[in-house]
């Protein structure tokens, strides 16, 4: 998966990183591939983690999403912050949405 995630931000491919998921992807890419903006919600202790590892954290409510269009990353809290399915949802669905109209 590591692999799999540095080819493809390398080869400028769209990337979407949900719930915890843009902490991997902050070690995954590591100093070679950052700086990125990415979200994981409001939690002060994980932002620090992501900004430790290079990249820099967007502050975002769970209905709402972050890209950075310079990698083509979209990130979302989801259940970082989400009281229930339909609150994680609509941040969800529209980073799906953005992720699409990353792709070329």
């Amino acid at each position: 998966m590591a692999r799999l995630l540095r080819e493809m931000v390398a080869a400028r491919k769209p990337v979407a990183a949900v719930c915890i998921a843009p902490v991997v992807l902050s070690k995954v890419l590591g100093a070679d591939q950052l700086p990125h903006q990415l979200t994981i919600g409001t939690d002060t202790g994980t932002a620090a983690a992501l900004a430790s590892m290079g990249s820099q954290h967007i502050n975002c409510p769970v209905s709402d999403f972050v890209v950075d269009r310079a990698n083509k990353i979209v990130s979302t809290p989801a259940y970082m912050l989400a009281g229930g399915i339909a609150e994680a949802a609509e941040g969800i669905e529209k980073s799906v949405k953005a992720l699409l109209e990353l792709i070329d």
